[in-house]
């Protein structure tokens, strides 16, 4: 498994393959305002240089829901984030609660994240 150190702490490399091609992203855990988790995916280059990391994606979306946990999060699964449950899941990066949650037009599963599947603890 590749790593990169990124901002103090090492996170773990993966490639995904969407929108045609493929890139090396991590995944770091972040908090939305309320203090809810967010999960943010960066890309970086090849050379895995941390002067190359851009925002890939936010896989998460701020529901202000007392149904999660500290390492529970709506994923984001629709539109241009239609690749995050097969990565996730696959990977074994988080698993599934069984709780979903409407808002607006769109259905957001509540997941459990392995933050040792992100970071090197």
């Amino acid at each position: 498994m590749k790593t990169v150190s990124f901002e103090g702490k090492t996170y773990k490399v993966y490639q995904v393959k969407c929108f045609g091609a493929t890139y090396n992203i991590f995944l770091r855990p972040r908090s939305y305002t309320d203090g809810t988790l967010a999960v943010e995916a960066l890309e970086i280059d090849s050379d895995l240089d941390p002067a190359s990391v851009e925002p890939f994606a936010v896989l998460t979306s701020n529901l202000c829901s007392p149904l999660q946990s500290d390492r529970e999060a709506f994923l984001k699964t629709y539109s241009e984030n239609s690749w995050v449950p097969d990565f996730v899941l696959n990977n074994g990066i988080c698993e599934y609660t069984g709780i979903v949650q409407p808002s607006g037009y769109c259905t957001f599963p509540l997941a459990r994240f392995d933050f040792s599947k992100m970071m090197v603890q």
